[in-house]
């Protein structure tokens, strides 16, 4: 509080022919350093905002991802017995399960904002509610755990797991022992 008396009194009392070359030399550094700072705020929140553009992009018009929300919005079951033998649905599988693990990544992390993250929530959603998708994790995920694995698409079932039926994660659940490798036991 002294010091900040100290330096109006300066600018009231203490003003010579240099401080007031000193005193407009401050002032005009501080009007640019201002205006510097509400320069690069624009330009981060521009750059950040074509950098969901792109992924929005990315998202509508992928032919892999559009045909998998396409089976996911048509309630098609892909996961089953012959998911296993179809190289080309498995890839485009972890191709799309990637991308929204991606988004999720980077929600988690705060490179983009929820406000971003609500563009592509709606599709996560329908996603998380898919039934070959519950079932896709479920093994995947208990198949990661055992083999001691890393699970590929963490930030993506962190982001969905409460939408998932009860005791998904949790082998002791009723859940778990019903949908264990896709068979009541």
């Amino acid at each position: 509080m002294r010091l900040i008396k100290h330096f109006f009194d300066w600018l009231v009392y203490g003003l010579q022919g240099v401080d007031y070359v000193l005193a407009a030399f401050f002032i005009l550094v501080s009007i640019i350093v201002v205006l510097l700072c509400i320069k690069w705020r624009k330009q981060s929140k521009f750059q950040q905002a074509e950098f969901i553009a792109r992924l929005l992009d990315k998202m509508r018009t992928d032919s892999e991802i559009q045909s998998f929300i396409r089976k996911i919005e048509g309630g098609e079951e892909w996961y089953n017995d012959e998911f296993f033998h179809n190289m080309e649905l498995q890839r485009e599988v972890f191709h799309v399960l990637s991308f929204y693990n991606f988004v999720c990544y980077l929600e988690e992390k705060h490179v983009i904002s929820t406000d971003d993250y609500m563009l592509f929530e709606f599709s996560i959603q329908n996603l998380a509610m898919n039934v070959s998708f519950q079932n896709y994790m479920f093994q995947l995920f208990h198949k990661t755990e055992e083999e001691n694995q890393m699970f590929p698409f963490y930030y993506l079932l962190d982001n969905c797991a409460e939408k998932m039926p009860g005791g998904f994660l949790d082998r002791g659940s009723e859940n778990y022992k019903k949908n264990k490798w896709g068979k009541r036991k």
